[in-house]
């Protein structure tokens, strides 16, 4: 009986902090989507009938491309928690893993690529896939800094 009460209360206090997390998740996923958005606000210039289409697009594919930042995290953070005692079918999961996103992402610049070119015009098209590759380089780069090396 108290180790149920002693879970209970455990269960309620931590509640708040799960809550917060979430706060904190959310939070930083718009400061990451909004800093994105200024970057491609930027360097884009758009028509009035062009924003009010690219807009709700963009902000729908970011959705899908954040979710499998959200996944190649987690493979990283994975990684990084085990890669001194790294096994092979740990390496092999991730590289798997890894590919999968890679692919994932692959198909869905086509598909936003290909509805883009329904509003856009080809070159705005072109203009926007180079700031947008531009912008996860960076980001691609910030990332490799901080994974260590397999030994």
């Amino acid at each position: 009986m108290r180790i149920k009460m002693t879970l209970l209360t455990t269960l309620c206090l931590a509640l708040p902090f799960c809550a917060f997390a979430d706060e904190v998740t959310d939070l930083k996923k718009k400061i990451i989507l909004d800093q994105k958005k200024l970057s491609i606000m930027e360097n884009m210039t758009f028509s009035n009938d062009e924003a009010e289409s690219f807009w709700p697009l963009y902000s729908e594919y970011q959705e899908k491309f954040f979710k499998l930042d959200l996944m190649r995290s987690a493979l990283h953070s994975s990684y990084v928690a085990n890669y001194t005692s790294l096994t092979d079918q740990q390496a092999a999961e991730i590289i798997d893993g890894l590919s999968d996103i890679v692919d994932n992402r692959q198909t869905t610049i086509k598909r936003f690529t290909l509805d883009l070119e329904e509003i856009l015009p080809v070159k705005k098209v072109f203009r926007y896939l180079q700031v947008e590759n531009n912008i996860a380089a960076i980001e691609q780069y910030e990332l490799v800094k901080k994974i260590p090396l397999l030994e």
